[in-house]
């Protein structure tokens, strides 16, 4: 076969059966496939970044990196072009002619040091470039590697075998064309390409824009003339505020976050915001609402946090992440290891999940001791809404329990306590000293709790009583021994 024609190979797997089953089994919404497509094409504009660090020049006069999507209604195809470092024709063979290869994490592996730590690489995975036979029935990739001569095609209809030519291509980087099957061509909306990248990719780091043509109409009647013009788009303006430096950031950027992604008018209670860095690196950004979510006490109530993966939005309502008790707790957890096809299985099997959930879960209370203690009045207005669920924590939990008694807050007959509502430590701190035991007293109400006969003795004695009256009291009460 000549050069021109190009050289056809086979995959260096049974690429079949593998894109078959990632296909049918990896993926489980095919939308997943631009997500893929742009997390690997911010990937390639870091390494571009990073490289032209050391060589300025090997960028040029393109300087303004992003990422564009456009989109071309009467050839049916979807493009994703990037100017980033770009592939050569040994890279194209060997980073999309096996699956499971990632060039990125080659790419990793040869740095060392500093120099890692200051990469934000996205797509060590290897797989999902091939996601895009999800939606399209051939894909062809034209790449120029930065610095070097010469541009290459690499194209295949995802069966047994992909061709490599030499292509046409002035500047660096690498534009992926999807040939949409016929029955995903509403993916040549703008509409819907716009919500499925405002859905995933809505905070990655470099501009995303989408291209597409739009038909006006100039004139009035029978004079009216149609004119069709190129529409350019961006669609990630906003930054990752749970990625910027706490200090930095406003208390009405804050609250404004929170209510773009609890869909409510309310301010939040408060709020946590830190990054962790070492063996397990995540970035948390968590919210205790001020008011009960509606339908917080059904068993049908969806909870957890939004799980992202370098900024790469993975997965909503990632309840692995928290305990049942603070299914209230609503925020963003950004991790840099997890892979980006993470599923409910990894998440619930896993160090890394469970050093984020630990350190999640602590910082949420520490968060509401110090509300606590700060703004004791309006901590109790919080805990009338909400305290019951945290109650919840007592069962089959031996890792929080001091954190959740300092928390407690009951009725009480201390005819000076804040609010009716009284802490275990103000309680012990009015004790008698003849008095060894904390005393208390269930009932079905607060006033039905003070009309008991059990009340006379203990009172004739100076002693304070609690009153518990939540239905989860007496429940609690047999894991809180001391």
């Amino acid at each position: 076969m000549s050069e021109n024609a190009g050289e056809k190979m086979p995959f260096q797997t049974e690429v079949a059966q593998l894109l078959h089953l990632m296909i049918h089994s990896l993926y489980s919404h095919k939308e997943i496939f631009l997500r893929e497509l742009i997390s690997n094409a911010a990937d390639a504009i870091d390494k571009a970044r990073f490289t032209a660090l050391s060589d300025p020049s090997l960028l040029g006069d393109d300087k303004e990196f992003a990422i564009d999507v456009r989109l071309d209604r009467k050839a049916g195809t979807i493009v994703v072009s990037d100017n980033g470092i770009g592939m050569n024709r040994d890279e194209l063979v060997q980073n999309l002619g096996t699956i499971a290869r990632s060039g990125t994490k080659a790419f990793v592996q040869g740095l060392s040091g500093d120099q890692a730590k200051d990469m934000s690489l996205i797509g060590q995975f290897g797989v999902g470039f091939y996601s895009a036979f999800m939606v399209a029935d051939k894909v062809d990739v034209v790449s120029k590697r930065m610095g070097e001569e010469g541009a290459w095609r690499w194209s295949s209809e995802g069966l047994g075998e992909f061709v490599v030519a030499p292509a046409e291509r002035e500047k660096r980087g690498t534009e992926i064309t999807l040939h949409l099957r016929k029955d995903e061509e509403n993916y040549l909306e703008e509409w819907t390409v716009r919500d499925v990248v405002r859905k995933y990719s809505e905070f990655v780091s470099w501009p995303v824009r989408l291209v597409y043509d739009k038909t006006e109409k100039e004139g009035e009647g029978d004079d009216a003339k149609e004119t069709v013009k190129s529409v350019t788009e961006t669609l990630n303006a906003k930054s990752a505020l749970w990625r910027e430096t706490p200090s930095k950031v406003t208390e009405e950027q804050y609250k404004e976050f929170y209510r773009h992604i609890s869909h409510v008018p309310d301010d939040p209670l408060l709020w946590t915001h830190t990054k962790v860095e070492g063996t397990n690196e995540f970035s948390v950004l968590a919210y205790v609402p001020s008011k009960a979510p509606y339908g917080i006490f059904q068993t049908d109530f969806v909870r957890g946090v939004k799980l992202y993966v370098k900024r790469v939005f993975v997965m909503d309502e990632a309840k692995e992440l928290l305990p049942t008790w603070l299914r209230f707790v609503q925020g963003v957890v950004d991790s840099e290891d997890l892979p980006l096809n993470v599923s409910r299985e990894i998440l619930q099997d896993n160090k890394q999940v469970d050093a984020i959930r630990k350190h999640l879960t602590k910082k949420v209370l520490e968060s509401l001791q110090k509300f606590s203690e700060e703004k004791p009045d309006e901590y109790a207005a919080w805990w009338r809404e909400l305290g019951s669920v945290l109650k919840e924590g007592f069962y089959m939990n031996w890792q929080f329990l001091d954190e959740l008694k300092e928390l407690l807050r009951f009725g009480t007959t201390f005819a000076d306590a804040r609010n009716g509502l009284t802490s275990l430590k103000e309680y012990v701190s009015r004790m008698p000293e003849s008095q060894k035991e904390i005393y208390v007293l269930t009932g079905e109400s607060p006033e039905a709790a003070r009309h008991s006969p059990h009340l006379e003795a203990l009172e004739a004695k100076g002693y304070e009583v609690l009153l518990m009256t939540d239905p989860v009291d007496e429940w609690m009460l047999q894991f809180l021994r001391e």
